[in-house]
């Protein structure tokens, strides 16, 4: 994630490169015979099923991966790999994320991480890869089981927050809601003014796709926010600001994508 995030801020090209290595790496060696998650890697040799931060955690770099280089090979391997997180770690009743899979070795407890250590827990991660899906598709299902994760520690979080700073700061991407930044490019590389905008924009909340205009309708069926986004007349690219699918007038003009970008909203509970 570090890699792929500082490739999009900087404008590093290599650092996009280094993190795809490393993703592949992962899901092309990191997997057992049945296509589950291994912990750890020595060579080629990898071992001991992983545990629920490993599935967050790769979820999460794969989100950010697929938004700075556009694969959608990345995009398509977070849903499966967090299909494959809530078969094995989610508790029906409540909603949250057990460490351990269910077909995992026998404990006490399996037990349901949101203490922040020295690594965010396994549950504030996947919280905010929710989210991030639900701004990828439109899909209300997905802030459902993100809510539901909060709904799980919420006493936890009145009494003790200060020990679960990152599920705090996923409960505010529910308030602040995610913005759907989409730049569609009419011609290759027309969209870097306007990215280059968003680079000096902070928005802790956000959900970027950049895209070419002739595969829009294509990656609509995996990313619903795409659908209907098309390029303004002649123009090189196209930016859309949108949050739960409510946009502002798409516009081809930095110095308005910049406005769009820096607007701020009342917050309302």
């Amino acid at each position: 994630r570090a890699l792929a995030r500082g490739a999009l801020d900087l404008g590093e090209p290599r650092y996009a490169e280094a993190a795809a290595g490393a993703a592949a790496f992962v899901l092309d060696t990191m997997r057992d015979a049945e296509g589950r998650l291994l912990k750890s890697a020595r060579g080629r040799q990898a071992s001991q099923r992983a545990f629920l931060e490993d599935h967050a955690f790769l979820v999460r770099g794969l989100q950010e991966l697929h938004e700075t280089t556009g694969e959608l090979r990345w995009a398509r391997e977070a849903f499966a790999l967090q299909e494959a997180q809530d078969a094995l770690f989610r508790d029906g009743a409540s909603g949250a994320y057990y460490r351990v899979a269910a077909d995992g070795e026998t404990l006490l407890g399996r037990g349901q991480p949101a203490d922040d250590g020295a690594l965010p827990s396994g549950n504030a991660v996947s919280a905010e890869n929710l989210l991030r899906f639900a701004a990828w598709t439109g899909d209300d299902g997905f802030r459902e089981r993100a809510d539901a994760i909060f709904a799980a520690f919420g006493e936890g979080l009145r009494r003790r927050g200060a020990g679960m700073t990152r599920l705090l700061s996923a409960l505010d991407g529910t308030f602040d809601l995610y913005r759907e930044v989409v730049v569609v490019e009419a011609t290759p590389g027309g969209g870097e003014g306007l990215v280059a905008v968003l680079r000096a924009a902070h928005l802790p909340h956000r959900a970027f796709l950049r895209v070419p205009a002739d595969a829009v309708a294509a990656r609509a069926e995996v990313l619903g926010v795409l659908e209907g986004k098309a390029p303004l007349g002649d123009a090189p690219a196209t930016a859309f600001v949108c949050e739960r699918g409510l946009c502002e007038r798409p516009t081809s003009y930095p110095a308005v994508f910049a406005e769009q970008l820096a607007a701020l909203r009342p917050l309302t509970l």
